[in-house]
């Protein structure tokens, strides 16, 4: 799509979206529950937003630059997406559909890992 940036793109992917939106507010509610978190957050958020503001100047000279990466970027995703239809699908459908293929009886012998990310993600 002609125009549109990469990162536009990515964050209009549902897969992409929803994770976001879990994580976002994974994050805000540790915030929340953990006053010691939130002031460290709240001084990265404060950090990322001053160095946003003196890099601005550095991004307008290097637009060109910027535009080729973006470009390339662009196409990357036309690939991801053509490889990786799972990329068009909310995470919690694709979470459904993978618990889905697992037999319940086999789930117990499942990698430590990977029950660990169950556990993570409220599956």
């Amino acid at each position: 799509i002609k125009g549109q940036s990469a990162a536009d793109r990515l964050v209009r992917l549902p897969l992409v979206r929803s994770a976001f939106r879990r994580l976002s507010v994974w994050y805000t509610d540790a915030k929340h529950i953990h006053p010691g978190l939130r002031t460290m957050c709240e001084v990265v958020e404060n950090s990322v937003a001053a160095a946003c503001d003196r890099a601005s100047p550095v991004v307008v000279k290097l637009g060109p630059q910027i535009s080729t990466a973006n470009n390339v970027a662009c196409q990357s995703l036309d690939w991801l997406e053509s490889k990786f239809p799972v990329l068009h699908t909310p995470t919690e459908q694709v979470k459904f559909d993978f618990l889905s293929l697992l037999n319940p009886n086999k789930i117990h012998k499942m990698p430590k890992k990977c029950m660990y990310l169950f556990t993570v993600l409220n599956m």
